[in-house]
């Protein structure tokens, strides 16, 4: 097995408010969406996709941060 190889995931952080206004007196229920935007090979690449996207969307509710992880083949060769 090959050594995993570090990769960087660039990630969304969103706050969703689920609409009760159907129901008198319920209360509004929050949930946090996560989303994977895409994985790059070196971290100097998800931090500046980071500053990008962060200004891009800085009015949308939404933060973006990048995360190291690996990549571990499972590549019969490997």
């Amino acid at each position: 097995m090959k050594k995993p190889k570090p990769v960087f995931a660039v990630i969304r952080l969103e706050h969703s408010f689920t609409d009760l206004s159907q129901n008198a007196g319920a209360t509004p229920q929050a949930a946090v969406i996560v989303t994977v935007k895409e994985i790059v090979a070196t971290g100097e690449a998800a931090e500046a996709e980071v500053e990008r996207l962060n200004n891009l969307n800085a009015e949308k509710g939404c933060r973006y941060f990048w995360q190291q992880t690996r990549f571990v083949s499972d590549d019969a060769a490997a």
